[in-house]
């Protein structure tokens, strides 16, 4: 069996860097827990035959889960890819996420405990080893939303931006109005970033410059402070 997991496990990795490699345009790249983060609970089960709500059950109501899809439409449509990665087994989080209709948000960047354990049981290597290197990317083109210290503390240290959800399981849990803004702060400051970057590129080129849109920041312009503003 020990085979059968390693091949499965190779299989895999391989189609997760083919996903990866169908990407474009990607800019930056935002790694969220579910235990306490997505979900205000910590998620060990899922029984949708038992007729539950996966709304009510893993996400902490329908208004909250509209707030949840309304950030993941809002970072998908400024370039900032999504990934999941969590200590739970990842048909459950595939299961969640399915039933959900959130999938598609994540594709195949769905990492739990075995890709964690693949790596020496570190987030950090899961992180490096699984995204920022295939995509191409620097460690400060991410950002991790955690609830655990130590997990925070790992990623933090890979020089990673890292957004830390102390709150409590159970109502009021998970993430909220804060980490959300700050979330969508860090996203608009490194995506003005950028354009600031093109603008100053073209003017030593001698070029005129150019609009966000242009330069692939849809709905950023100098001075807005919102994802999504209206230029």
């Amino acid at each position: 069996w020990r085979t059968s997991w390693r091949t499965c496990s190779a299989r895999r990795s391989r189609q997760r860097r083919l996903d990866l490699a169908r990407v474009c345009r990607v800019r930056l790249l935002t790694v969220l827990d579910i235990d306490r983060v997505l979900s205000p609970n910590a998620v060990e089960s899922f029984d949708d035959d038992a007729g539950d709500d996966v709304r009510d059950a893993v996400f902490g109501g329908r208004v909250r889960f509209a707030r949840l899809t309304e950030f993941f439409l809002a970072l998908s449509a400024h370039n900032v890819l999504l990934a999941l990665l969590s200590a739970r087994a990842e048909p459950l989080l595939a299961h969640v996420l399915g039933a959900a209709g959130l999938g598609h948000f994540f594709g195949l960047r769905v990492f739990g405990r075995d890709a964690v354990r693949a790596h020496g049981g570190s987030r950090a290597a899961v992180l490096r080893a699984e995204l920022l290197e295939p995509l191409g990317k620097r460690a400060s083109d991410a950002l991790v939303v955690d609830a655990d210290a130590a997990s925070c503390a790992e990623v933090g240290a890979l020089s990673c931006a890292v957004v830390h959800q102390p709150r409590a399981a159970g109502a009021g849990g998970g993430m909220g109005a804060a980490e959300f803004d700050a979330v969508q702060e860090w996203v608009h400051e490194r995506l003005l970033g950028a354009q600031r970057e093109a603008y100053e590129q073209a003017a030593r080129a001698g070029l005129a410059a150019p609009s966000a849109r242009a330069a692939g920041l849809p709905g950023v312009e100098l001075g807005a402070r919102r994802l999504g503003a209206s230029s």
